[in-house]
């Protein structure tokens, strides 16, 4: 009854929120952060790679990476975010990118190769419009989660068909309408997945201690096809972007969580109960960490691999916004403008 009773607390907060320019969500007493109670595991450094102009500019606001080929996509979230520029998607080749990482205390900014988009205009008539918040390539097809802001009502997210031809990239018609499964504000489905028979949307939040169930991903066969609901595993704080399935239909998200953002504590952690906590995450309010799951057709689950944990730096935090693998060596991730425009690696070796 009282997980019942927080749910409607949260939807009616949301609801007046909705039409406020900021709300505070309070918090019941007996939910609190008790994550120094778990055992110590190990942490991963990030290795940050230099940018250059015009994604280093914190307007850029980076918020999706996926590989077309050996081409690494850097999604803005709002495309025509220069002034007086033409809009434009970003990316880096492959070997530019393992150059970068191999290299021992480089400075220079890596220098981005500028793709035209062209669609603004289309984007724009979606109700709402807040940006691009995720994107996956499969051949010359790209498939967009557009976020969208409807005041009084549900968080949604549209998803949006594009082409590419190496120069340019081409929105060519909107599909289907995802409404948020959990009706939380300023809460929807960022990240896409392609998977073996179509596509996997998962929504940011999936706490069963918070929401009471757990169907809150949808799956599609196509981005203008009829959507269904998938159950999750029951994963804390937030996901905001994942990686590419393999064959296996596994694959990584970002599981993030904003020192401030009070209405996602938890009194219970399953992933550090099963693992134990890294080292720098003991005194903060923030998490980072990157978590494997898996679709079998029917249900996203967590598998046996430990999460990587990712060491944290200063007190602020890191907005990680967008992952991609890098081969079999690691992970590539990008903030959005929290605390400032960062792309950088993990090195990860499978076990």
């Amino acid at each position: 009854m009282a997980q019942i009773f927080r749910l409607t607390q949260i939807a009616a907060a949301s609801a007046a929120c909705s039409v406020m320019v900021a709300c505070t969500y309070a918090e019941p007493e007996s939910l609190v952060d008790n994550r120094h109670t778990y055992p110590t595991a190990p942490e991963t450094a990030v290795k940050y790679l230099p940018l250059a102009e015009p994604l280093i500019d914190g307007d850029s606001e980076m918020s999706a990476l996926t590989w077309c080929g050996d081409e690494l996509m850097v999604f803005p979230q709002y495309p025509d975010f220069k002034s007086g520029q033409p809009a434009a998607i970003f990316s880096f080749t492959k070997s530019v990118i393992i150059d970068a990482v191999k290299a021992e205390n480089s400075t220079e900014g890596l220098v981005p190769k500028s793709i035209a988009f062209e669609g603004i205009d289309l984007l724009e008539t979606i109700y709402g419009y807040e940006g691009i918040e995720a994107a996956v390539c499969s051949g010359d097809d790209i498939t967009l989660a557009i976020e969208t802001n409807q005041l009084g009502s549900q968080e949604a997210t549209v998803l949006v068909g594009a082409k590419y031809s190496g120069d340019k990239i081409v929105v060519h018609s909107i599909g289907e309408t995802l409404l948020s499964p959990t009706k939380l504000s300023n809460k929807g489905n960022e990240s896409l997945v392609q998977v073996n028979g179509g596509l996997l949307s998962l929504h940011e939040v999936n706490d069963t201690r918070l929401l009471n169930y757990n169907e809150s991903a949808y799956f599609l066969n196509s981005f203008e096809d009829t959507e269904s609901l998938t159950p999750v595993a029951d994963i804390p704080y937030r996901i905001t972007d994942a990686t590419m399935a393999d064959e296996s239909g596994r694959f990584w998200v970002i599981n993030y969580q904003y020192q401030r953002d009070t209405k996602l504590v938890t009194d219970k952690d399953p992933i550090w109960e099963k693992y134990g906590i890294g080292e720098s995450h003991k005194s903060r309010k923030q998490v980072e960490r990157l978590v494997e799951l898996e679709f079998d057709g029917n249900n996203v689950s967590l598998t046996d691999t430990p999460p990587i944990q990712i060491e944290l730096e200063g007190t602020r935090g890191r907005n990680w916004e967008g992952i991609a693998r890098l081969d079999d060596v690691g992970f590539l991730l990008v903030t959005d403008k929290f605390p400032r425009s960062l792309l950088g690696f993990v090195p990860y070796d499978a076990p």
